[in-house]
């Protein structure tokens, strides 16, 4: 139970990191399309 538990809470902190770093490039990229549309 102890060892199902653990593996949960990681499957989770993986998901949490992944969502982090998509948001980061998300955002990365709004800025890009952003100082794309100022050049034009």
């Amino acid at each position: 139970m102890n060892a199902l538990l653990k593996n949960a809470f990681c499957q989770l902190f993986k998901i949490i990191r992944w969502k982090q770093v998509h948001s980061y490039v998300y955002v990365i990229h709004a800025y890009a399309v952003l100082g794309l549309s100022e050049n034009v």
